[in-house]
């Protein structure tokens, strides 16, 4: 089915230009009996990058205020030593610069509470610590997110923090049940560096 809309609409709001949508979309799957997404904790490593500034900081935003994303917390991190209102600032930055929806004030405050900042200098266990703080309020069992937008060389390192931290393994003495983590690891393209475009891989460590 086609669908022609006069208004892109996101939780108030609007863009007046035409926009055809079709749904389902050629070559979607069926979401048909497939479990809904539960809450996550999305740890994003690289965040004051330009990655993280040009394109995730600024699709958070706008899935998180929609319906294509489960609620979330953001917890970043990266090697500069920020305060969390810094980071929230640096953002709201991205998110005006970079978003083709401008979001309202009211909008970016409903974002602006799910953003943590910890920098890696304060080590693993700050880290574990405000992972544990976001689940709480998120409740329940919430899943887990790692984003590595990071350099290859990075990355080890990366990875021993998560282990040093507890977040690698959902049966740590913090959790009830047992869900293995999520990590998802994103470079810059080696043959387009310039473009942006990028390489990822997604670790589901046992």
């Amino acid at each position: 089915m086609l669908l022609q809309r006069g208004r892109w609409e996101h939780r108030g709001v609007a863009d007046n230009g035409v926009q055809t949508i079709a749904y389902p979309a050629l070559g979607a799957r069926s979401r048909v009996g497939l479990d809904v997404i539960k809450p996550h904790v999305i740890v994003l490593f690289g965040a004051t990058g330009d990655l993280a500034r040009r394109k995730l900081l600024p699709g958070m935003a706008h899935l998180a205020l929609s319906a294509l994303a489960p609620d979330i917390q953001i917890i970043g991190t990266s090697l500069e030593d920020r305060t969390e209102q810094e980071f929230r600032s640096f953002a709201k930055e991205a998110v005006t610069e970079f978003s083709h929806h401008p979001l309202t004030a009211e909008h970016w405050a409903s974002f602006e509470e799910r953003l943590t900042y910890i920098p890696q200098s304060e080590g693993a266990q700050a880290l574990g610590k405000a992972v544990r703080v976001a689940e709480e309020k998120l409740g329940g069992t919430p899943g887990r997110l790692h984003y590595l937008s990071v350099p290859p060389v990075a990355a080890p390192k990366v990875i021993q923090t998560l282990r040093e931290a507890g977040l690698v393994d959902r049966s740590a003495p913090t959790c009830r049940v047992p869900s293995p983590s999520t990590t998802k690891y994103t470079r810059p393209s080696a043959s387009d560096r310039s473009s942006g475009s990028t390489t990822s891989w997604v670790r589901k460590p046992r």
